[in-house]
């Protein structure tokens, strides 16, 4: 059987790999191929009697080797994103250092690329699941012999971690909070989490949903209830509102209709006064023709019979049992025309006042509209 090469990535997490690369190289279907790590004496000098075939400081001259079928990642947390997203998209199977990210968005880019490329991935906290006592708290959890777990509780003692086996300094990437997430805690914390996400560890009780979901649909019923009751309260109140404002633009109509022959007259006398003033005979048929060219281009007889119109359409408009919001804001741009032209062509002031007035109406209708569907 062919062995699987496999190559260490960085010798950051040094304990993880005084263990595992012994046992990468002289596995039966392992054998080891590269170790990358910054500074290569210390590499060797650490693994001494392994016989890796490359020994390098550039960990890409490792994953880019097609013997490489597995990759160790032991980089310090803040390099392991980009590593393990370049390690899966070369179809290699990833051994990652824990926390694998130094944020959720580093983790889920992880995630994507091996996905993507349908390589197995796992992550050095799950180690603890094959360790031997691990492994028979399961079995015993398994088989009832322990009941369901209440609590877990985790009590681990160390000191700071050091760089490197020999070193003094206490000062390392380990303590740098811009290379690794949350320190020590979620370090060793994450060993007692992943053990809760095995299978079966953790077993919630079954709850009978049965009575919550029947009491949270009647409560939703009374809710809708409630709602298109209120709905149809304020879509009422609406309407009258509206009616009301539309039989005020009706008042205001038949007004200045009522208007219309004392304003012709006043056109008709104001011509002959400026004729008078001006000393000037004009002829009579002339001047009849004159006067009726004028009234007929201040005529408002027509926008004042269309205004009625759209306040006829607008009473069958509201009394249809269909949504008419969008009819009813059309109604009113209608409405803002025929009364902007009225105002247009008054020669009048009490009609210019009715057509502004006309407009405020209009104006206030149009508000409420905005409210109906």
């Amino acid at each position: 059987m062919e062995k699987l090469g496999v190559a260490f990535l960085g010798l950051d997490h040094w304990y993880t790999a005084t263990s595992l690369a012994p046992a990468a190289a002289k596995g039966e279907r392992t054998r080891l191929v590269a170790v990358a790590h910054d500074d290569t004496a210390k590499a060797r000098q650490l693994l001494q009697g392994l016989d890796a075939e490359v020994w390098t400081t550039d960990y890409r001259a490792a994953l880019d080797r097609p013997d490489v079928d597995i990759v160790v990642a032991l980089y310090s947390t803040d390099r392991n994103v980009a590593i393990c997203r370049e390690a899966a998209a070369l179809g290699k199977h990833i051994l990652s250092v824990k926390p694998l990210a130094l944020d959720l968005a580093g983790a889920d880019a992880i995630i994507q690329a091996v996905r993507q490329a349908g390589v197995h991935f796992i992550s050095f906290e799950s180690l603890r699941r094959i360790s031997p006592e691990a492994r028979q708290l399961k079995q015993w959890l398994d088989e009832g012999r322990i009941g369901r777990p209440l609590r877990f509780t985790q009590t681990l003692h160390g000191g700071l971690p050091i760089p490197w086996p020999g070193s003094q300094e206490t000062s390392s990437w380990w303590t740098d909070p811009a290379r690794v997430p949350g320190g020590a805690w979620i370090d060793h914390a994450i060993y007692a989490v992943d053990l809760l996400r095995w299978p079966g560890v953790v077993k919630e009780a079954e709850r009978d949903t049965a009575p919550l979901a029947a009491a949270a649909m009647g409560l939703l019923a009374e809710t809708l209830a409630a709602f298109t009751t209120s709905r149809a309260a304020e879509g009422e109140r609406i309407a009258q509102m509206l009616g009301m404002r539309a039989s005020q633009v009706h008042t205001i109509v038949d007004e200045v209709a009522a208007r219309l022959p004392d304003v012709q007259s006043r056109i008709r006398a104001k011509m002959k006064e400026r004729l008078a003033v001006l000393g000037a005979e004009a002829n009579p048929d002339r001047l009849e023709q004159e006067i009726a060219l004028l009234v007929q281009k201040m005529d408002v007889a027509e926008e004042l019979d269309r205004i009625k119109s759209h306040v006829e359409e607008l009473g069958m408009t509201l009394a249809a049992d269909e949504a008419v919001g969008r009819k009813l804001d059309f109604l009113m741009q209608e409405f803002n025309r025929e009364a902007n032209t009225l105002s247009s062509k008054s020669q009048d002031v009490e009609t210019t006042r009715k057509a502004v007035e006309l407009k405020v109406l209009i104006e206030q209708m149009r508000e409420q509209i905005q409210n109906v569907e």
